[in-house]
């Protein structure tokens, strides 16, 4: 038994561990709420460009052009979302601060694509590219036409990027894969959110542990009553 405490303590102090260094890594304005949607195509949505260059709040619009949709297609609850091929296809990126060297993160997103784009002789199926400057990298395709989405169900899809941080920040882009250079309809992204992975392997591990000891203390029960 003072076995399995001792594992129970070094989980609990890895779990509390891990939840510190979530807690310490900073990303800015993942739900893209931030600014309000404003100008001549308000209030669905507003063109940002990096020949500016512009910034959607920490997002800074790296390349090409992007849209930051307001009332255009529904929105996820809680957040808003960027259209990543804007005029052009274009691309968002922001440093993520709060890390430390070793540390193993998440980068979690929903994924999604312009279904307008197939009505207009584009290609339906939209490709996003999301990477980190540690060398972490995806490459994700939306079928617009396979999935049937519409601006009024989008369809999001929960996805996610592992990535090992390499000092204090580490730069996470999005950008749009979409080879026509006059792509008006492109990859959506919206919610991002950073966690560290470890918490939900520890907590499998505390709950492996609390069975071992219930198996335990049954075991126990039924000795003793064999025992009478």
């Amino acid at each position: 038994m003072n076995k399995m405490i001792s594992l129970s303590v070094a989980a609990l102090s890895a779990l509390a561990f891990a939840a510190s260094a979530q807690a310490a890594a900073s990303l800015s304005n993942g739900d893209f709420t931030t600014p309000a949607v404003s100008g001549a195509n308000a209030p669905a949505f507003q063109t940002f460009s990096a020949s500016t260059p512009d910034y959607i709040g920490s997002w800074k619009v790296s390349s090409g052009t992007v849209d930051l949709i307001g009332t255009y297609w529904t929105n996820p609850a809680g957040s808003a979302s960027v259209d990543l091929d804007g005029n052009t296809p274009g691309a968002i990126s922001q440093a993520i601060s709060g890390l430390k060297t070793g540390q193993h993160f998440d980068v979690r997103f929903l994924f999604s694509g312009n279904p307008k784009g197939s009505e207009h002789g584009g290609n339906p199926v939209k490709t996003l590219i999301v990477n980190l400057d540690d060398g972490s990298s995806r490459t994700l395709t939306f079928d617009t036409t396979a999935v049937g989405n519409t601006t009024g169900d989008m369809r999001w899809k929960s996805e996610s990027l592992a990535f090992t941080a390499t000092g204090g920040s580490n730069v996470l882009q999005f950008a749009s894969g979409d080879t026509d250079p006059n792509s008006l309809w492109g990859p959506a992204v919206a919610g991002v959110s950073i966690a560290a992975p470890e918490p939900a392997t520890w907590a499998m591990m505390l709950i492996g542990f609390g069975g071992l000891g219930a198996a335990l203390r049954m075991n126990r029960r039924r000795s003793a009553v064999a025992a009478a």
